[in-house]
C-alpha cells in the first residue's frame, strides 16, 4: 500500500496526464463468490469505455491499451483475493503503481487525467500505528496493529510471588504461595493478588502510553472491568482517542483479533479527529480557523488557507467528483486530507454536509 507521501507525490507527477484509476473490491469471504471481483471490473470498464467513446475524444485507443495493461498484470498478480481490494494507476501504458489493499474498496474505474483520489483515502487511514491492549487480573498484552497487521510488543502476568513486574515482554508463570494455611492464608493470596493486579494495570498503562502516537488510536479489550479502569487511567488525550472492543478477549488469537479490529476501527477514526471537528465547529461560527460546509471549504481549498481538509466517508462515496475536486488541490498545497468515519463523519455531515477545514490563519487576519 501506499504511504500518504508516495500518494501525495504520484498525484503531482501524474496530474496532468491521462490516468487510467483502478479500485476493485474483491467482495466478502465467501468462496461461493470468489471470482466475482472480474465481473465488477468488466462492467466498469466497459462504462469508462463507453464515456470515453460517447465524449468524441481521441483517448479511446489509449484507454484501450491501459485496459490491456491492466488486465495482464492482474493475471500475473493471481487476480483479486477475497476480503482485499486492488488499486492500480496506469498512464502511457505503464503500470505506475497496482497492488493488493488490506481492505475493501467500492470498484471503480476512471479514464481521466490525473488520478482518482478520493476512494483511497480510507486506505491511507490505516498508516498510524494503533495500540492494542488485552487485559483481565493477571495477565495483559500490548499489541501494535499497523497497515492491517498486528505485532505483539508486550506480554505481563501478575506474578505471585511478588517478584518485580518491570520486565516488559517476558511471560512470568504464576504459581501459588505454599506453607500458608487458613482463611489468613487465603486473606494474605487475596491481597497479594489484588496489589499485583493493580501493578499490572500501572505497567500495563505506561507501556500503552509509551507506545501511542498523536494520530493513531487505542483499542482496549479484555474484561469489561479491567479494559474500563485501564481507559479512565489513559492520560486525557489517550483517553479520548482510546476505543473499548467489548468482542475482544486476551485469549484470542492473531487471526480473530485481526477480524474484531476490522469493525473497531472506523470508529478508533472517528476519535482521531472529534477534537479536531469539535475546534472547527466551534471556530467557524467566529471568524477563527474553522471553516465548514462546501462553499466555505471550497474557497479554503482554493486560496491554499487550510491546514487540514475534512471530508466524512458518505461525502466521497455519494459525491465523487466534489471529493475529488477538493482532495487534489489540497495534496498539492500539502494539506493534510483526513477521512471521517463513524460518529464524527455523521457529526461532519450534519454541520457541514459532509466537509470541513481547519485554516492556516484566523479569517480575520
Amino acid at each position: 500500500m501506499l504511504t500518504r507521501k508516495r500518494f501525495e507525490d504520484l498525484h503531482s507527477e501524474l496530474i496532468d496526464t491521462p490516468v487510467l484509476s483502478v479500485y476493485i473490491d474483491g467482495g466478502e469471504a465467501d468462496q461461493t463468490k470468489r471470482g466475482e471481483w472480474s465481473q465488477r471490473l468488466a462492467a466498469a470498464t466497459q462504462g469508462a469505455l463507453e464515456q470515453a467513446n460517447g465524449s468524441g475524444a481521441n483517448g479511446s485507443t489509449d484507454l484501450r491499451s491501459a485496459i490491456d495493461t491492466l488486465e495482464a498484470e492482474l493475471k500475473a498478480q493471481g487476480g483479486v483475493k477475497l476480503a482485499q481490494g486492488w488499486v492500480g494507476f496506469i498512464a502511457d501504458s505503464t503500470l505506475r503503481y497496482g497492488e493488493a489493499q488490506p481492505m475493501r474498496l467500492p470498484t471503480a474505474v476512471q479514464w481521466q487525467r490525473g488520478m482518482l483520489l478520493s476512494p483511497y483515502l480510507p486506505v491511507l487511514e490505516l498508516n498510524p500505528p494503533v495500540v492494542v491492549a488485552l487485559l483481565d487480573r493477571e495477565r495483559s498484552r500490548i499489541l501494535t496493529y499497523q497497515k492491517a497487521n498486528l505485532s505483539e510488543t508486550a506480554t505481563l502476568t501478575v506474578d505471585r510471588t511478588l517478584d518485580d513486574l518491570s520486565d516488559i515482554g517476558v511471560m512470568k508463570s504464576a504459581h501459588a504461595t505454599t506453607g500458608v494455611r487458613g482463611a489468613t492464608g487465603r486473606d494474605t493470596a487475596q491481597r497479594s493478588l489484588k496489589s499485583e493486579s493493580e501493578r499490572l494495570l500501572q505497567v500495563t498503562r505506561d507501556a500503552v502510553t509509551e507506545a501511542a502516537v498523536p494520530d493513531g488510536g487505542i483499542i482496549i479489550g479484555g474484561t469489561a472491568e479491567a479494559a474500563a479502569i485501564l481507559q479512565s487511567r489513559l492520560p486525557e488525550p489517550l483517553r479520548d482517542q482510546s476505543v473499548l472492543g467489548s468482542g475482544l478477549t486476551i485469549e484470542m488469537s492473531d487471526p480473530e483479533i485481526l477480524e474484531s479490529l476490522d469493525t473497531l476501527m472506523p470508529e478508533v477514526r472517528s476519535r482521531r479527529y472529534a477534537r479536531m471537528l469539535d475546534g472547527i465547529i466551534e471556530s467557524s461560527h467566529d471568524g477563527g480557523k474553522g471553516a465548514l460546509g462546501w462553499n466555505a471549504t471550497l474557497e479554503a481549498i482554493k486560496s491554499n488557507a487550510a491546514d487540514t481538509l475534512l471530508v466524512s466517508r458518505e461525502f466521497i462515496d455519494n459525491r465523487t467528483a466534489d471529493a475529488e475536486e477538493l482532495v487534489g488541490p489540497a495534496l498539492l498545497h500539502g494539506t493534510h486530507v483526513a477521512l471521517l468515519e463513524g460518529a464524527s463523519g455523521e457529526r461532519l455531515e450534519d454541520v457541514g454536509d459532509g466537509v470541513g477545514a481547519r485554516l492556516r490563519f484566523s479569517r480575520q487576519d
